[in-house]
């Protein structure tokens, strides 16, 4: 889910959301079998900053989590799995769960700020052993 900040009150945004069902086995998105790492997530939630150099990025990954990514500084570029691309200004938010994505700063000489919120979240694929 993308949505661009919507000034409702001071300090709030609403968004469009669809609510997370975080103990389903399954994704409606699958990764098609793929085991997913667990990430920065591991039975509970993180929140942190995340800075991405001038040309840095992050490459094609997902985790077992719900993800709340918002732009705070600079932009960045968002891929998805399926070749979509986003480009989150200041104060954009990204929401997504167990999607894989890459980031990718484009700009020559700017960095890029984001505040990421991940929350563990269950399986997406049945994972053998």
């Amino acid at each position: 889910m993308f949505h661009s900040k919507v000034p409702v009150a001071s300090g709030s945004t609403l968004t469009d959301s669809v609510h997370a069902d975080v103990t389903r086995k399954t994704n409606d998105h699958t990764t098609k079998g793929e085991k997913l790492f667990q990430g920065p997530v591991n039975c509970g939630s993180v929140a942190n900053f995340i800075n991405f150099p001038p040309g840095g990025r992050a490459p094609m990954h997902s985790t077992k989590s719900i993800d709340y990514d918002i732009s705070i500084e600079g932009e960045i570029e968002l891929e998805l799995e399926n070749g979509e691309k986003r480009v989150l200004r200041s104060g954009d938010v990204f929401i997504q769960r167990q999607t894989k994505h890459a980031w990718h700063n484009q700009h020559p000489i700017q960095w890029t700020k984001v505040f990421s919120i991940c929350i563990a979240s269950a399986n997406s694929v049945d994972e053998k052993n």
